[in-house]
């Protein structure tokens, strides 16, 4: 397993990194790769916690029928600890590192000693802010059922030598029994309430990206099987080589007027009106000229796919994204119709209302119990939670940083600089404490007694202030929400950049179709206006000569 989360994560490391850093950075690429293997081993650690604890209720204490009885909490605490150390040291010190080294300072030691200085005051302010919310919010007031009972209820109490008893009996139709519910608060441990903390300012971006990614990691699939390339005949890949060679040299003569410009016009300034005037048109233009650069190139690579290199092209690669995609559909699909029967729609509303459905629980349980072979949920959730880590990279690709409209540290496909690599590094890293959390908390019924419940399900999500959020589903509500808006966005505005650059590829491939035929047509027209002029020339030359000959 760690052999392929380290192969998984160099592909994605290899698949959006820029051609300049290919040869560079590579201590920045080191921490990139083990940031990413850092974060799938996080997620897998939830089927590990199930299958350890063998979903058998009270296991390890009303019953001595477990799993592994491995005790795990300690490497959930280990876990958080080391991803709290990429999020608040070791990646701002690489970023720092990185952006320092190169440029005007060619000196490691300088660019280490410039990098430790931002990098401790990052540190501290983060490490200061932490202190402060554990020192006034580490508790936790978890909710209790007060029974009160006589000897006539009925009440059994469980001894360590019976071994037909599983825990404490209480009948419902009990005589003489009373309950109550209270709160019990207790201190929160300090590696506790690490992962609360990271997940709560995670769950702002959990909320985005997970919404966003449910909708369209399956859609972008299925629109690349959709707009797969197709191939391209012989004659028709040398029409459209040539009309790519015509626009070359048109390109080429604007680019030699544009220069011949540049050299004749000078600088453009602010205190001359006319020639600012002229130097911004100039740029204009230059830019337009740039965009029809990059769209030749596209085109002319667009073509060699379709044609010179596609032997080297595996035509399955679209189907397996069909299947993919309409897999990630149904599981999606799963998802969001399970958080809504189970997460919300609750009699009376709130965490201690019951669940319209039990749904996912239900069926993890039966994959366990019902076939006989506990392996087959323990995959299922593995799968799930899995999912829901690559829903969370792909809203995190297509948002990433907009918030204030622009856009900030984009990750794109082979043009991605390592400190774009590191920034949304950090903010997956983030995200990992509330994905755990919403899959502790929508599938309680089916991690029961595990550690990740007794961390997620019970001490992090009643924790004080905190509690506020997750009582009311907040962030779930706003996860729908965005889910929501996305597959609206998706389906009436396509503008992913994989469906983008599929129909784009398209599009310029039947342009060049058209420009191919309209030249052929201008071709045959200006020779049938030659041969026509020339056939009427040779007419009036022979009528010329037969008035000669008669005068």
């Amino acid at each position: 397993v760690p052999v392929m989360i380290l192969v998984i994560s160099y592909y994605i490391l290899v698949y959006y990194q820029h051609p300049e850093d290919r040869s560079t950075s590579y201590f920045s690429k080191a921490v990139v790769l083990l940031g990413l293997a850092l974060a799938m081993l996080t997620v897998l650690m939830i089927p590990f916690d199930v299958a350890n604890q063998g979903l058998q209720f009270g296991c390890g204490q009303f019953s001595s029928i477990c799993g592994g009885l491995l005790g795990i909490e300690w490497i959930w605490q280990i876990l958080f600890l080391i991803v709290a150390f990429f999020i608040v040291a070791l990646i701002p010190f690489t970023l720092f590192y990185y952006e320092s080294f190169g440029f005007d300072n060619k000196s490691i030691c300088r660019s280490c000693f410039s990098a430790c200085g931002y990098q401790i005051f990052f540190t501290a302010i983060g490490v200061a802010v932490f202190l402060i919310l554990y020192a006034f919010i580490r508790f936790t007031d978890l909710p209790v059922i007060d029974f009160e009972v006589d000897a006539q209820s009925g009440f059994q109490a469980c001894t360590s030598t019976n071994t037909t008893c599983d825990g404490i009996v209480l009948p419902f139709d009990a005589k003489g029994a009373a309950s109550s519910s209270a709160a019990v608060r207790i201190e929160t441990p300090f590696l506790v309430f690490l992962p609360g903390f990271l997940g709560f300012i995670g769950w702002f971006l959990f909320a985005i990206y997970c919404g966003i990614g449910l909708v369209a990691l399956p859609l972008e699939l299925i629109r690349a099987f959709v707009y797969r390339p197709q191939y391209i005949p012989s004659d028709q890949y040398a029409r459209l080589k040539l009309e790519i060679q015509r626009k070359i040299a048109e390109l080429m003569q604007v680019g030699e007027r544009l220069r011949e410009s540049s050299q004749s016009g000078g600088e453009g300034s602010r205190f001359n009106p006319v020639q600012y005037m002229r130097s911004r048109e100039e740029r204009r233009i230059f830019n337009e000229f740039k965009q029809s650069v990059v769209e030749l190139e596209d085109s002319y690579n667009d073509l060699k796919l379709c044609h010179e290199n596609w032997r080297v092209y595996n035509p399955l690669i679209p189907y397996f994204k069909l299947v993919f995609g309409v897999l990630g559909a149904i599981i999606s699909l799963l998802w969001i119709l399970h958080t809504i029967l189970y997460n919300l729609a609750r009699t009376p509303y709130g965490p201690d209302g019951t669940p319209t459905s039990y749904f996912l629980n239900t069926m993890f349980t039966a994959a366990s119990k019902e076939i006989g072979f506990t392996l087959v949920g323990t995959v299922l959730i593995g799968v799930f939670a899995f999912y829901l880590l690559f829903a969370t990279m792909k809203g995190n690709e297509i948002f990433g940083l907009r918030f204030f409209i622009c856009e900030i540290h984009p990750m794109k496909y082979g043009g991605t600089y390592m400190n774009s690599f590191l920034v949304n590094l950090s903010l997956l890293l983030f995200c990992i404490p509330p994905l755990i959390q919403f899959v502790a908390t929508s599938l309680s019924e089916y991690v029961v007694v595990t550690d990740l419940d007794a961390i997620f399900g019970q001490q992090i999500r009643f924790l004080i202030f905190f509690e506020i959020f997750f009582a009311n589903n907040v962030f779930i509500i706003m996860m729908l929400s965005v889910a929501v808006i996305t597959l609206f966005a998706m389906l009436c505005f396509p503008n992913s950049e994989t469906a983008r650059r599929s129909r784009d590829m398209a599009k310029r491939l039947s342009n060049l179709e058209n420009q191919a035929a309209e030249s052929e047509r201008a071709e045959r027209q200006a020779k049938l206006k030659r041969s026509s002029e020339g056939e009427g020339a040779g007419a009036g030359a022979t009528a010329g000569g037969e008035a000669m000959q008669q005068v």
